[in-house]
């Protein structure tokens, strides 16, 4: 977004602005440059958000405008992290979805090897990405330097090495916890586990459920049981108190993940969210998949199955209407009431 402030030609001593909006790919940073110079711009500022300025600043600066760089905080944004390609004006990553997939990787090596042709770039793109070649030349039109290709050759071998360790602890956590396939399905089963969140509960739970005499133990040790503190007769709420922070790491992507779905625990974490907001709700429903996680590691022959996502209308408010219609009636009459099952016909 491009604000212009100039003096106003009918009205001496004031100013009259306009604003424009410009994609951030050369193309449209130079049509930008033309529309100042018309308008007799000598001094640009902008904001320094992350490292989105620096191909304006060095564009501009480079057409003869006088660039000055605000802070961030002062105009109420606050500066994110560093992007080489960004500061080269390679537009990359507004194209292909993944930059270090096959298409992505084979430009950056040959950027990095002094490849500096948008249209020779632009060809490298694989199977579906064929179809954006023109967008891709427009994307890898930039300022490319031999020093953003030193930065990015470090980034990248950064990457590999991180990858490679990634793979190796992978095949050594499949290898550990073969013995335990059988509980690592049996958890995967329970909507938003998965099989790597499956793993990690083994991991930090284990598989003897015996250690934790029911299901509240395990949620009580786990720290997803919510505190009450009384004081003068008073009730107030209280935090669940610290546990094990990979465990409720875990539990909190089930909860992100399944909160997505329309299932039991969607349900229920979108119907509790409204009523005591997100932050109670994920422990609520954290606290029911540990339940369930422990019943199913309790019972060799147990399997997961989802209730519904309308098992609260079609179950639990039946329960709740009668519940509240005997209460009612006890009130109104002194005496105890007692449902019978109705005779059959």
């Amino acid at each position: 977004m491009a604000c212009v402030r100039v003096p106003h030609e009918d009205r001496p001593g004031r100013r009259r602005q306009e604003i424009r909006e410009y994609a951030t790919l050369s193309r449209s940073l130079l049509e930008l440059a033309d529309w100042l110079h018309c308008e007799r711009v000598e001094l640009v500022a902008m904001e320094a958000t992350s490292d989105y300025w620096k191909p304006v600043f060095y564009l501009l600066e480079a057409e003869g405008f006088t660039c000055w760089l605000l802070n961030a905080k002062h105009v109420k944004n606050v500066p994110g992290r560093p992007k080489t390609l960004e500061d080269a004006q390679i537009k990359l990553s507004s194209v292909i979805s993944d930059v270090f997939g096959v298409s992505g990787r084979q430009m950056l090596a040959a950027m990095i090897a002094g490849q500096r042709s948008p249209k020779v770039l632009a060809q490298m793109a694989r199977g579906s990405m064929r179809s954006k070649t023109a967008v891709l030349e427009e994307a890898l039109t930039g300022h490319f330097e031999d020093h953003h290709g030193f930065l990015l050759q470090a980034m990248l071998e950064h990457v590999d090495a991180l990858t490679a360790q990634i793979d190796a602890v992978s095949v050594r956590i499949e290898a550990v916890i073969g013995p335990f396939s059988p509980h690592v399905e049996r958890l995967d089963e329970i909507t938003g586990v998965g099989l790597t969140a499956a793993q990690e509960l083994i991991a930090e739970i284990g598989v003897d459920a015996t250690r934790f005499p029911s299901a509240a133990h395990l949620v009580s040790w786990a720290k997803f049981a919510p505190i009450d503190r009384n004081s003068a007769g008073r009730k107030r709420g209280g935090s669940t108190g610290k546990g094990n922070p990979w465990l409720a790491g875990t539990l909190g992507e089930i909860v992100a993940s399944l909160s997505r779905t329309d299932t039991f625990l969607g349900e229920r974490y979108r119907r509790l969210a409204r009523r005591i907001g997100k932050s109670r709700a994920i422990v609520a429903v954290g606290n029911s998949v540990l339940t369930i996680i422990w019943h199913l590691l309790d019972e060799p022959d147990a399997r997961y199955q989802d209730l519904g996502a309308d098992f609260y209308q079609t179950k639990l408010n039946t329960h709740r209407r009668e519940r509240d219609l005997i209460r009612q009636l006890e009130h109104l009459t002194g005496k105890k009431v007692t449902l019978e099952a109705a005779a059959a016909a």
